[in-house]
């Protein structure tokens, strides 16, 4: 079972620092706003990684098998969310430097809900822990299928929130890099975050599901 935790914390602590909707919000927040909104940003993705992970771990994925509509709605309203952030980032991107530093810095709670959103309405991240988490089961182990899934579950949720939070601190480095550059590098910096959401909006869309 140790064995089983070690690959499956280094499984999801790689995933989670590739590139996704997760790793460009918690990004986004931390060079626009500091260290502190991308940690914050990483609680709310932390609190949604918990409601996919306990849907994995109840079963609740066969209701999207049940009902496909239901994951095409979910799909749908995440893209639509992700097209929403990347408007945003464009439309920040026109500010002005002291405008953009003043601007949701003093409002956790939308930072926090941002990060919710962002991971919630992702079903990629309810399949990949659908996928990943059979690997890691012994169905041998008689009446500790419990204990398993929680040890997983709790050993996902750590690694994630430490490859995020570590975005976090080195968008903050960056931020701290670039505050004395002029405001075309930050325009540069928003526009290519805008793009980056806008392409995971597209993909999510043309995913076909599991």
């Amino acid at each position: 079972m140790v064995d089983a935790i070690f690959i499956c914390a280094t499984v999801v602590f790689l995933a989670a620092l590739t590139p996704g909707p997760d790793s460009a919000l918690i990004l986004s927040k931390s060079l626009n706003h500091g260290v502190r909104a991308g940690l914050i940003a990483t609680l709310g993705i932390a609190v949604g990684l918990l409601a996919h992970l306990g849907a994995v771990a109840f079963g609740l994925v066969q209701l999207f098998q049940l009902y496909p509509l239901s994951l095409l709605v979910l799909k749908w309203v995440g893209a639509a969310y992700l097209l929403w952030i990347a408007y945003h980032l464009i439309l920040k991107a026109g500010e002005g430097i002291e405008i953009r530093q003043k601007r949701n810095e003093d409002k956790p709670f939308l930072h926090f809900k941002h990060g919710l959103l962002t991971n919630i309405l992702n079903p990629k991240a309810l399949i990949f822990f659908t996928s990943i988490f059979p690997q890691f089961v012994d169905l041998e182990a008689a009446g500790a299928l419990s204990k398993q899934l929680f040890f997983l579950c709790l050993t996902a949720l750590l690694s994630a929130m430490a490859a995020h939070s570590s975005l976090s601190i080195g968008g903050g480095l960056a931020k701290r890099m670039l505050a004395g550059k002029n405001n075309r590098v930050q325009k540069i910096q928003n526009y290519v975050l805008a793009f980056l959401f806008a392409t995971f909006a597209l993909n999510l869309i043309l995913w076909q599901g599991p």
